[in-house]
């Protein structure tokens, strides 16, 4: 009788090798000065540079040195092609997190960095808000068709050429920086991507130059016909320079796409449209664009032809793309403040004449106009509460004409803007600094009174270049 319990308890044993085993998630380590095994297994026999690395599967963590704490390391390679993990299980290139590995690592590439792989993370955050990966050399720090990619606390320098993905999904590209130099591409990123409900792909926390001349020409932001798309929290920023293209400065440019997001950031000085739904390719179905700053404080850029705040609108080519002229449906432009147009307007939504578009299920309310010539909001728009006026020293914590620093949150006396805004809590409850709106009647503009400085949540800063973060 014992044996036959010893075989069934035998039994049972092989039998269970049948079930699921649980692999976990390896880490490994990339080190350019270490001196040992270099199998990656540790610091001390880390790999040492990235030909080496072998033996990854999806969910393994990659950490890279960038040194002692305040040091750097630099790491010289063609280019960097990730090794891909799987849906659910990416592959992450983190910076080091202890004292001794967290500094900086920089990537000098003659090719790209990280690139062309699905399922990756890149992150240079040690839990500090800096950037420990810096992309030296190289073309474009994103280039890829792929999905599942997130670039993570990376300071891009000065480049010519920036991100790049055509036809992915949950993307994600947050605290970056990245400073656009004239030649290559005329956009800090091309986005090409997919999303059938909200928040599916993001830019965030990221402060974004973009080189222009003072005639209106110049690189633009993002591009791209992206749905599920959700921008939020940025600076994009037009700086002067020597720019040799010819083409107008947006600082985000979309042709159709739906289930877009623009909120809570700011744009300074972009010499064309900073917001533009161009209606070209198609109409924009659930376009939301609120809690924004967005402000010229160069006066030539105000005097010059072309620059208008927020545009949503068919183009004058979309009825000869389309045969007919693109709808447009759930767009909501709220609580947005405009600075210093000039004889420009702030917010435009509207058909320009001889177009047709429809506008449904749409609202434009609680925005400021300051010192800009207003609004031009078209018929089958809701419209409330959308304020211009031709000063705002007396209403903002600090208003001058054209001034950088310039403060736009509500001061305790106004009695233009608090509490005569429309309630659109239907859509958003917070303000630009994440401030919680009232329950009942709203302050007009980004920022609710008493809201929180400096913002809770901000752009990384380009290096050694303190930004004001309006």
């Amino acid at each position: 009788m014992k044996n036959a319990k010893f075989y069934l308890f035998i039994f049972a044993l092989i039998g269970m090798t049948s079930l699921p085993v649980t692999v976990f998630a390896a880490n490994w380590y990339v080190d350019s000065s270490a001196q040992g095994a270099s199998n990656g297994t540790s610091w001390s026999n880390a790999w040492t540079n990235f030909s080496q690395i072998t033996g990854v599967s999806g969910g393994d963590t990659i950490y890279i040195s960038g040194g002692a704490s305040g040091s750097s390391k630099t790491y010289s390679v063609s280019t960097v092609t990730p090794i891909a993990g799987t849906p659910g299980k990416p592959v992450t290139y983190r910076i080091g997190q202890e004292a001794s590995h967290n500094g900086t690592a920089i990537f000098n590439t003659t090719g790209g960095a990280f690139v062309n792989k699905a399922n990756v993370v890149v992150s240079g955050d040690a839990g500090d808000n800096q950037m420990h990966f810096v992309f030296g050399n190289g073309s474009r720090p994103l280039d890829s068709n792929g999905d599942n990619i997130r670039i993570s606390y990376v300071n891009c320098g000065n480049r010519q050429y920036g991100f790049f993905n055509n036809g992915g999904t949950n993307i994600t590209i947050d605290h970056v920086y990245f400073r656009k130099v004239d030649g290559g591409e005329d956009r800090f990123a091309y986005l090409n991507l997919r999303g059938d409900s909200w928040d599916v792909n993001k830019v965030h926390d990221c402060t974004i130059e973009l080189i222009r001349s003072d005639s209106g020409a110049g690189d633009d932001g993002i591009q791209g016909g992206s749905s599920g798309l959700s921008i939020y929290n940025n600076n994009i920023i037009g700086y002067s320079g020597s720019y040799s293209g010819g083409q107008h400065q947006d600082g985000w440019q979309q042709l159709a796409g739906e289930y877009i997001k623009i909120y809570n950031n700011y744009f300074k000085d972009i010499a064309n449209y900073p917001i533009f739904a161009d209606g070209y390719y198609g109409g924009f179905n659930h376009l939301w664009i609120y809690n924004n700053v967005v402000a010229i404080t160069s006066s030539t850029i105000q005097k010059s032809a072309p620059p208008q705040g927020i545009v949503v609108g068919p183009d004058a080519g979309a009825l000869r793309n389309l045969g007919h002229w693109p709808d447009f449906n759930d767009i909501m432009v709220a609580n947005n403040t405009i600075a210093d147009f000039g004889t420009h307007p702030c917010i435009m939504v509207q058909n320009d004449p001889g177009q047709s578009s429809t506008f449904t299920n749409s609202v434009v309310a609680n925005n400021i106009c300051i010192n800009g010539s207003g609004f031009g909001i078209g018929g089958g728009i809701s419209s409330s509460n959308n304020i211009k006026i031709a000063d705002g020293s007396s209403n903002f914590v600090k208003y001058a004409p054209l001034s950088a620093s310039n403060d736009f949150r509500i001061v305790e006396s106004d009695t233009l803007f608090k509490n005569k805004g429309t309630n659109m809590s239907s859509f958003f409850i917070v303000d630009k600094n994440g401030f919680a709106r009232s329950d009942g009647a709203w302050d007009i503009g980004a920022y609710e009174f008493g809201s929180i400085s400096p913002p809770s949540s901000s752009p990384v800063q380009a290096p050694g270049n303190l930004k004001i973060i309006q």
